[in-house]
């Protein structure tokens, strides 16, 4: 700061009195803001913020812990074990979202909402992207064929992209692409149930990964008004 005031200082007398402007003008591209980092990014932020070893056994922790290890490993066994884990996981979600009632909340969206608020309470850096809807969530499951349309294309979008800061990039991939391939009209019995057994050993991404894409694919304003960014 006091380098940038120098220098302007030093133009005011070479220049004269006139060159003042240039002050405000020397802090004002001095202080610009960075550009937003992208959403997925700054969730593998969140993730490291929240998920301490005291949340290690919440579902949203545990479910970015296991997708992490399948990343990690090519050990078709320890896969096949960790696809294992991951089903009973959501089988747990499941029962835990049926036992509290009409309305209640699945266990992955309330702990994703409890950890996106808190991290973006904390003000993050770059995080303009996934924070500026701290409170909201997008909400494809269960929904109309036009917003599965738009998820898809959402996913799409991510996997044409040439880099991504994801590891897990190859996989989540390779899921929507088998997706795509059950929902095909044309794609017959046998060959969906090869399909399915394929899909076990690329379980969804976590769920903050997930909402992270969509976000992302959404801040593009010719998606804006897609169903899924409606959602």
């Amino acid at each position: 700061v006091f380098q940038v005031l120098a220098n302007a200082v030093v133009l005011r007398d070479i220049m004269g009195s006139s060159s003042l402007l240039a002050i405000p003008m020397v802090l004002a591209q001095m202080t610009a803001p960075t550009s937003a980092a992208t959403a997925v990014s700054s969730t593998k932020e969140m993730y490291s913020y929240w998920c301490t070893a005291e949340r290690s056994e919440k579902p949203l922790c545990k479910h970015h812990a296991l997708i992490a290890k399948m990343t990690a490993t090519t050990d078709p066994e320890q896969r096949k074990a960790l696809a294992t884990e991951v089903k009973s996981l959501y089988t747990q979600a499941k029962t835990m979202s049926a036992g509290g009632g009409p309305g209640s909340v699945n266990p992955f969206a309330k702990d994703y909402a409890d950890m996106k608020i808190a991290y973006c309470a904390t003000s993050p850096a770059g995080a303009k992207t996934l924070c500026s809807t701290a409170a909201s969530r997008f909400s494809p499951s269960g929904s109309s064929g036009s917003v599965t349309s738009s998820t898809s294309q959402a996913m799409e979008w991510f996997c044409a992209k040439e880099s991504s800061e994801l590891a897990s990039k190859d996989s989540i991939c390779k899921r929507a692409s088998l997706l795509k391939q059950m929902r095909d009209a044309t794609t017959t019995p046998d060959a969906k149930k090869d399909l399915l057994k394929q899909l076990k050993e690329h379980p969804a991404p976590a769920y903050g990964t997930t909402q992270a894409i969509y976000a992302d694919f959404c801040k593009i304003k010719t998606n804006g008004e897609l169903p899924l960014c409606t959602s």
